[in-house]
């Protein structure tokens, strides 16, 4: 009677006999490492084999381990072994349901599948191995014309043996999004987050994309459910805008990290479909809630029973100051309340951090909202005509830019108070920062990069 035997039998029946000259030649007589070697590590590997009998120990290796036979012409050894090992995996991953054009290629059986799996996850995780086993896959791909397959092929299976299985992918998952299955859109993605072909970069960037794409299609689609209608009161709007767990703000910010992945994108082309679709979904979601919040500002006023700007520094800043502590004071121009989020979530592991909200003045441009921001806004911030422009102005004083901001802070704290741009700040040696700072213990460290990259 005889048994089938296991991969794993076969590997370990093969120890038993032994393979001592391969032992010698390739310091290991582990199936997977030598068949890795004679892929990754040709000319090494070719000299190994001239040594009399290693050859034929190593022929009888591959066959009881993978199923192989070697063929007749050393030359071929490599390019035959390539072809076999990658196919069989592809194969495999298919569980067999191989494209038509491909069904006469050579594969392995399934008693030696783990054997292959083996090799392969060996060759895509090591990292000096990597390129070999790109530069065969795709040369096995273009033997097999497997790029053309795939062109009109969904994704086969979950190893990504082939860039084609890449591609497939990545337009499966565009497909999905398309026609709004998100949910299978995310599974096929999550399964290729460590597919050798991410480290292509312009793969990469593609994959990037399509995440990012499909994050601001998840998150239009969560805020549908929590969407506020134009008839209830302002503050509800403002608290579903700013709620952490569902609020609009995640829509925003999925947008800025999508339009961000697309500017990075070389081959943006490939996913335009996919990118408009996202785009059109936040216009959506944007446009929707702004005109049912417009609605419950020209019914109901501004602002809402929340933190007004114009507080933010007698509640916050102004009472460390008063205590004695060093206090600094960061005025972002533009910084929206999600990229706001986005920092605090960075800060946590400073220590710890709050985020709350506060109603903007209004008209909300930066030279408004930055002096709504100065000490003394809450008793007194007004809207003043100068010089037939419209400008803020703080307990009587026109504060129309930076110059005049800063001229509220040192004419309140004096010497207690110094001004410094971020860029400087980081830019600075610590000597210089020293003596900049000096004794002071109210900095106010300003920049304008966000708004100036917005405008120009």
């Amino acid at each position: 009677v005889r048994f089938p035997l296991s991969a794993a039998g076969r590997v370990a029946l093969a120890a038993r006999a032994g393979f001592p000259m391969v032992r010698q030649a390739f310091e290991t007589e582990d199936p997977v490492g030598v068949a890795a070697l004679l892929l990754a590590d040709p000319k090494s590997s070719r000299r190994h084999l001239g040594a009399a009998g290693v050859r034929r120990e190593v022929e009888r290796l591959l066959r009881e381990s993978f199923g192989f036979v070697a063929p007749p012409s050393l030359d071929e050894l490599r390019p035959a072994l390539a072809r076999w090992v990658l196919f069989s995996e592809f194969a495999f991953d298919v569980e067999g349901k191989v494209p038509a054009q491909t069904a006469h290629v050579g594969r392995a059986a399934a008693p030696f599948e783990r054997a292959i799996y083996a090799l392969c996850d060996r060759l895509r995780a090591t990292e000096g191995w990597r390129d070999a086993y790109v530069e065969l896959a795709n040369e096995v791909e273009a033997a097999l014309h497997l790029g053309a397959i795939a062109e009109d092929v969904f994704p086969w299976g979950k190893r990504d043996t082939f860039a084609a299985e890449d591609r497939a992918a990545l337009r499966y998952v565009q497909a999905r999004c398309l026609e709004g299955d998100l949910a299978e859109a995310r599974r096929t993605l999550d399964l290729r987050r460590r597919s050798i072909w991410l480290h292509d970069p312009v793969r990469n960037q593609l994959w990037q994309l399509a995440l990012r794409c499909l994050e601001l299609l998840e998150a239009c689609g969560a805020w549908e459910a929590r969407v506020v209608p134009g008839a209830r009161p302002v503050k509800e709007h403002v608290l579903a805008y700013q709620s952490p767990d569902d609020g609009l703000w995640r829509v925003d910010r999925a947008q800025r990290w999508m339009e961000r992945a697309g500017g990075d994108c070389v081959e943006r082309e490939v996913l335009q479909g996919l990118f408009e679709h996202a785009r059109g979904a936040w216009r959506k979601a944007a446009e929707s809630a702004q005109a049912a919040f417009v609605d419950a500002v020209a019914r109901e006023g501004w602002p809402p029973d929340v933190t007004r700007q114009t507080q933010v520094f007698s509640k916050y800043v102004a009472p460390p100051l008063q205590g004695g502590e060093k206090t600094a004071y960061f005025l972002m121009d533009a910084l929206r309340f999600e990229m706001g989020r986005d920092l605090a979530a960075l800060l946590k592991r400073y220590g710890e951090v709050k985020v709350e909200v506060a109603a903007s003045v209004v008209p909300a441009t930066t030279t408004f909202g930055m002096a709504a921001l100065l000490p003394g806004a809450e008793v007194d911030f007004q809207c003043v005509e100068r010089e037939g422009e419209l400008v803020p102005s703080v307990g009587g004083r026109a504060v129309a830019n930076v110059s005049d901001r800063c001229g509220v802070f040192r004419e309140r704290y004096g010497d207690r108070f110094v001004d410094v741009r971020l860029d400087h700040l980081l830019e600075a040696k610590a000597s210089g920062l020293r003596q900049k700072l000096g004794r002071a213990d109210f900095i106010v460290v300003r920049s304008d990069d966000i708004d100036r990259a917005g405008e120009g």
